[in-house]
């Protein structure tokens, strides 16, 4: 049984991605990521949240997950973050040190590993609205990725991507602030 958690956020993202009585977790898709996100604004409260971009395919059994594009956001302790604090917390969450990462995987992770000022909502809006800004330019990126992995394991049997889903993991943590 999946256990809802406190807060009007995580609220929200039981709402969307619980189902059949509480048992069973799902995947939600681009429009219900970008609907539940502004619902979450709308609250005027804020969560530590994980969204993690998931391809499945029923047909072949195949899942790819988009480990290091996962978005992260949570608060700080403090009023003000240094730059540090959010390389240290990139190089946490991608189990990589920030300034071994190539230009693009900093880019990348600038965007969807986020940090805010404790209490600040405007910032975690913000951060919020820039992901889904963020997705939009990445999932033609994603499905790009799936066809050449499509074409080059499965004989080019374009056909497979009817059978198959981009979905978005939502996972939240209420913050007492």
């Amino acid at each position: 049984m999946i256990n809802k958690k406190p807060g009007k956020v995580c609220d929200l993202i039981h709402e969307f991605t619980v189902y059949n009585y509480n048992l069973n977790r799902r995947h939600i898709d681009f429009t219900e990521l970008k609907q539940l996100i502004n619902e979450i604004i709308r609250t005027n409260e804020f969560a530590e949240i994980v969204i993690i971009p998931i391809y499945q395919n029923s047909k072949i059994g195949v899942g790819i997950v988009w480990d290091d594009e996962d978005f992260s956001i949570s608060m700080t302790e403090n009023g003000t973050i240094t730059e540090r604090e959010i390389e240290q917390e990139i190089s946490e969450i991608r189990e990589k040190e920030f300034n071994l990462m190539t230009d693009e995987q900093k880019n990348i992770s600038l965007k969807t590993v986020r940090l805010f000022p404790k209490g600040n909502i405007e910032t975690f809006q913000f951060y919020l609205k820039d992901y889904v800004d963020f997705l939009e330019d990445r999932l033609p990126i994603y499905y790009k990725e799936v066809l050449e992995k499509i074409k080059k394991d499965y004989q080019n049997n374009l056909e497979l991507l009817a059978y198959g889903f981009l979905g978005f993991e939502v996972l939240g943590n209420n913050i007492d602030n």
